[in-house]
């Protein structure tokens, strides 16, 4: 069947219409994912369930050939689920692959299925007649957002301008002949999803910088109200903040499938078998950056796979497993959101990379000799470096890692890159957060206010009842702890003067920390740092609860390295 050009439709619906589309082929990415590591009634069922509505949908929007796909491979799914077709590791491919065909027809809303694609769902169930010749919806409906008896093509006397909004229309209701059977099943079909979209969904595109203005206004005010005493009004303030928060975040699971599917495709070309493990797919993150991650990833995991993992013959000569091992690891630290991706290939070599980017003239003899390890290793980001000689499919053009740098840059983040020849390497990507709540025990040092992060607080000493600090140790409960500190926030850091302890749990074990006073226990939200502030140790800015300025304190840095911080006579001072 020849697919006519669609009839003219109001834009607003076709806006709904692409909203919901792509979210029910994120549902379909997502059920073929999982479909690819071992049959799932569920996940059968869940695609259903999204092929059914893509239907629907396309059939009420005038995208025949959409619907008609997405019509015989939801008869497949039927199949499938009821026992009567192939349940077969191509099943997830073919969903794969069928997903795709959607996304281009509705790019390419004149064009037709591929009929290899057509033959291929066919072959899941041969011997159905409703498989191999399904019926069409399309022939008798005109889609919704079009005066019936118009055709599309002129808008009928009398009909609304384009000012109007569009009609407000029943699910399931179509300009169609009355009573035609087409139109009894496409709304069965759930042709009506897209138009109660409209009704009971209002989305509104708002600038996430203004979004950020009104985060940072609603704290203004939480800070006012707490510091007058209103606590009621505070704690208001404070879920309102927390409510435009979550409208900034996104789910890291929303770009997995796709990256699971390059990893296969990518390894699959080069001949290369590779397992993908993924950390942190439960996890949110900032709306944007997650967006930008989708448009970096592939680069960092098609790098790892053609330049990084060897050949299996190459592996097995050195004694390595033929199956190359990728890892994909998403972390929410205390104050960045961290993508990792680590790969058990040859590693890198800073010379090579520098001899090559020498060759292509990306900088001179007099640069490179002055460059150490690190920045020799950087220069794999540089618009046009590739160590390949010839262009492939899959390298070799000189873009893509250029496009993680400026990915990183766009959010002032920073890449980090660890390699070890032949034993591979790992990047690491660090995105700082902009906002977030944390609870904090607010203490003094030097007459400024410092916060805590109270998640780590063990236990809290006054003053009259706390022992004094001798040789950077003191003995709490018959236990010598540790004493930290910050000797450029605090001038009596490591004093004997007597002061009000701090007990801090950490994974390698507890540690006592100095204060002037304690203030007590507040809720902020934490804003980056400026630029020009160094101390590593420092979380972020927010607000006490009088008002004044609070140093956040990254207690997970100082964890990691409480060597460096704690008094002298014990350890390194800070």
């Amino acid at each position: 069947m020849t697919n006519a050009p669609p009839p003219a439709v109001d834009p607003r619906w076709i806006e709904l219409f692409r909203r919901e589309f792509e979210e029910m082929a994120e549902r379909l990415d997502a059920a073929a994912d999982a479909l690819s590591r071992g049959y799932s009634a569920d996940q059968v069922n869940a695609a259903f369930r999204a092929l059914h509505t893509i239907k629907g949908n396309s059939y009420a929007i005038g995208l025949g050939a959409v619907g008609d796909l997405a019509h015989r491979f939801e008869t497949a799914l039927g199949l499938v689920r009821d026992g009567r077709a192939l349940r077969d590791d191509s099943l997830a491919e073919l969903l794969l692959d069928v997903t795709d065909e959607l996304r281009r027809l509705v790019d390419s809303p004149t064009d037709e299925a591929p009929q290899e694609l057509l033959d291929r769902i066919v072959r899941l169930a041969p011997d159905d007649p409703e498989l191999v010749s399904p019926p069409s919806f399309r022939s008798n409906l005109e889609p919704v957002g079009v005066a019936a008896g118009t055709g599309g093509d002129e808008p009928a006397e009398g009909a609304e301008s384009d000012d109007a909004e569009p009609p407000t229309i029943p699910p399931g209701m179509m300009a169609a002949p009355s009573g035609s059977p087409q139109v009894a099943a496409a709304a069965a079909a759930g042709a009506g999803s897209v138009l109660a979209a409209a009704r009971e969904t209002l989305v509104i595109p708002v600038d996430v910088n203004d979004l950020d203005e009104l985060v940072a206004a609603t704290e203004a005010l939480r800070a006012l109200a707490q510091a007058d005493g209103d606590f009621v009004l505070a704690r208001r303030a404070e879920e309102l903040s927390r409510g435009l928060l979550a409208i900034r975040t996104l789910g890291v699971s929303k770009i997995v499938p796709r990256l699971r599917r390059l990893v296969r495709d990518t390894a699959r070309a080069l001949g290369k078998p590779v397992a993908l493990h993924i950390e942190g797919e439960e996890l949110d993150g900032d709306a944007a950056v997650i967006r930008d991650l989708s448009e970096a990833l592939p680069h960092l995991l098609r790098n790892a796979i053609d330049h990084g993992i060897e050949k299996p013959a190459e592996r097995e000569s050195i004694s390595k497993p033929a199956e190359g091992q990728l890892t994909l690891r998403f972390v929410q630290g205390s104050d960045a959101f961290v993508v990792e991706i680590e790969d058990d290939g040859r590693g890198m070599d800073p010379d090579a990379i520098l001899e090559k980017a020498l060759r292509r003239d990306l900088l001179t003899e007099e640069e490179g000799a002055r460059m150490d390890r690190d920045e020799r290793l950087r220069l794999i980001f540089r618009p046009g470096f590739s160590t390949r000689e010839e262009a492939t499919e899959t390298s070799g053009r000189g873009v893509g890692m250029d496009v993680v740098a400026a990915v990183v840059e766009r959010h002032r983040g920073r890449i980090d890159i660890e390699t070890r020849r032949g034993a591979g390497s790992r990047f690491i990507l660090r995105f700082p957060i902009l906002f977030r709540y944390e609870e904090y025990l607010v203490v003094d040092l030097d007459g400024r206010p410092v916060g805590l992060p109270v998640r780590y607080v063990a236990e809290i000493i006054e003053r009259e009842d706390a022992p004094v600090v001798e040789d950077g140790l003191v003995v709490l409960h018959g236990e010598a702890l540790p004493v930290i500190g910050f000797a450029d926030l605090d001038p009596d850091f490591g004093g004997p003067e007597r002061r009000a302890l701090v007990v801090l749990g950490f994974e390698a074990g507890r540690m006592a920390m100095a204060v002037d006073a304690l203030t007590g226990f507040t809720g902020t939200l934490i804003q980056p740092l400026p630029d020009r502030t160094a101390s590593e140790y420092l979380g972020g800015v927010g607000q006490a609860p009088d008002g004044r300025q609070l140093w956040g304190i990254d207690l997970e840095k100082v964890g990691r390295d409480a060597d460096a911080f704690r008094v002298e006579g014990w350890g390194a001072a800070g």
